[in-house]
């Protein structure tokens, strides 16, 4: 850390003399990316003092016990001091554009939830010049150079400046992924706008498969909308972004300007602008289970969501040999394998010997089932996610599954697929465990 890094975090604590804190003030007012890291601050600060001083309620987007991830989410104060790319903060501007960048929401996200990026645009350029300016779709398919082709004719007899925006992902285990806004085009006026974006807008490049997502994330909880994943996240499209791992996750972004194909079409900036923002995503994790042919499975259940047989649950699969694997898991199979999922919860609560099932799955989960995912090869390497909720286990809609369990309960999960014909090296088939997952203790509502 900087001087002025120290210094701001103790200001935001009251720890810095009068006369130093004066100065400071001044430096920030006369600093707008500054301020903005100091903004961003003061909010990462104020979600963590809500969690600490009122442990015994669960409001959205708080978690329901954090146990191993207090200590983690502790650090947000200064993280974004710590783990910021050289160069970027929250803010940045040159003569054509302005952007700041934060969580929508807060900077405390459930694992496996809708998430989105609030982006404050700015037009910079003169008034009297007209021009606004338009930031569009980026895939990761195409150039720069093919962007500004395409809209050439548009941009000069509309008057806008096209801008383009990449990615740079650090996820909580260490992995870069380079992503792409390539959501819906957002107009910037001749002023201000603020555009909220949604992770799964950005297009990443991510050698993991797909997660299947069992129903849809909500802000705060799973619903139960099957065909939601077949209609906005397609097993056969660009991977898009999901937080997906519990921890601390930073997003760099980088805006563009596009060239146009004749020079002098449109105002251009050689640099891009570089911005960025970090995220703690909620969640507990078991150990890993044994494995078994080259796979093993974990437990991943969200925290801070309105209760938690309504949180996201995932079984995370993770090749651990050394080839591909493919597996079915949801959908018919040997009779024995609990439909629709290939799953089974288990519970074991204090002095019990061995862990007792959680239910049946329900039979009334209209679960749509995608031709092409089951099929989809894992690579050595990587994990895939199976999203559900606790929820898909009881008889009866008003039944607890995990809400209401005693503190030191512990969750396990079993997947197994046996395939009635063996037919490739790359078939797997077997019986997964996960480690045990503690629940948090329960809040009192």
């Amino acid at each position: 850390m900087t001087d002025v890094d120290v210094q701001t975090v103790a200001l935001l604590h009251g720890e810095l003399d009068p006369n130093a804190a004066r100065q400071l003030r001044r430096q920030l007012a006369a600093d707008p990316e500054l301020a903005a890291e100091f903004e961003a601050l003061r909010a990462a600060d104020a979600a963590l003092a809500q969690l600490l001083d009122q442990p015994e309620r669960a409001p959205a987007r708080r978690s329901l016990g954090w146990h191993g991830w207090l200590a983690a989410a502790a650090l947000l104060t200064t993280v974004w001091l710590a783990v910021r790319p050289e160069g970027a903060s929250p803010t940045a501007h040159n003569d054509v554009v302005g952007v700041t960048v934060r969580p929508n929401g807060g900077v405390l996200q459930p694992v496996f939830t809708e998430t989105a990026l609030e982006l404050a645009w700015q037009n910079r350029l003169p008034a009297e010049d007209r021009w606004r300016l338009e930031v569009l779709p980026y895939h990761l398919d195409e150039s720069l150079e093919a962007v500004g082709r395409r809209v050439a004719d548009a941009a000069v007899r509309e008057r806008f400046v096209p801008l383009v925006v990449s990615a740079l992902v650090h996820t909580p285990a260490g992995q870069r992924l380079d992503a792409r806004l390539a959501a819906p085009m957002a107009s910037v006026p001749l002023a201000k706008h603020l555009q909220i974006e949604l992770l799964r807008s950005f297009e990443v490049a991510n050698p993991a498969p797909p997660p299947h997502l069992g129903g849809r994330p909500g802000d705060d909880r799973w619903l139960e909308e099957f065909d939601w994943a077949g209609r906005h996240l397609p097993p056969d499209g660009p991977r898009r972004l999901l937080l997906d791992e519990p921890g601390i996750w930073t997003i760099e972004l980088n805006v563009h300007s596009v060239p146009p194909p004749v020079p002098g079409a449109w105002p251009v900036f050689a640099t891009p602008l570089l911005v960025a923002t970090t995220l703690q995503a909620t969640g507990l994790c078991s150990d890993w289970g044994p494995a078994v042919d080259g796979m093993q499975a974990r437990l991943v259940l969200a925290t801070g969501c309105v209760d938690l047989d309504q949180a996201p649950l995932a079984l995370q699969m993770r090749n651990v040999g050394d080839r591909a694997r493919h597996y079915q898991f949801v959908g018919r199979g040997d009779p024995s394998i609990p439909q629709p999922f290939h799953l089974r919860l288990l519970r074991q609560r204090g002095g019990e010997a061995v862990a007792r099932d959680l239910g049946e799955q329900r039979q009334d989960l209209a679960v749509t089932i995608p031709v092409q995912q089951p099929e989809v090869l894992q690579a050595p390497g990587t994990v895939r996610s199976l999203v559900v909720a606790a929820s898909y286990w009881r008889q009866a809609r008003d039944q607890q599954v995990l809400d209401g369990n005693p503190a030191g309960t512990r969750v396990f999960a079993e997947f197994h697929f046996d395939p009635s014909a063996w037919h490739d090296l790359e078939l797997w088939k077997g019986r997964l465990t996960t480690g045990g997952l503690e629940l948090p203790r329960p809040v009192r509502r």
